[in-house]
């Protein structure tokens, strides 16, 4: 799979074992990661996917991650966080503007 088919977009979550339906996940095309809820203040953090190897990197914390499926519209993922593993299926959020890189 190459980054750039979900890199710079802008994603919603449909379903998830442990994360608000709503949220937002942008995977910006810098590395950035940026995760929005209407009930919070975004989180900045990074993403990385290389050699086919998905990383999420929230607060410091990597996290190996799955790509599960991936069909355009839809990426189905799940976080190797502590405890139990996170699986998000997220769907493309055409809505959405892309966040900036920074917090202004």
């Amino acid at each position: 799979m190459d980054r750039s088919l979900f890199a710079d977009r802008v994603w919603r979550v449909k379903e998830s074992t442990a994360v608000e339906p709503g949220t937002t996940y942008a995977f910006l095309a810098n590395g950035t990661l940026v995760i929005a809820s209407a009930h919070g203040t975004p989180l900045y953090g990074e993403w990385r996917f290389e050699q086919g190897n998905l990383t999420l990197i929230e607060e410091g914390r990597p996290y190996r991650t799955e790509i599960l499926g991936y069909d355009g519209e839809n990426l189905r993922l799940r976080s190797h966080n502590p405890g139990e593993p996170v699986d998000l299926l997220l769907v493309v959020a055409a809505d959405v503007p892309l966040p900036p890189a920074k917090p202004q």
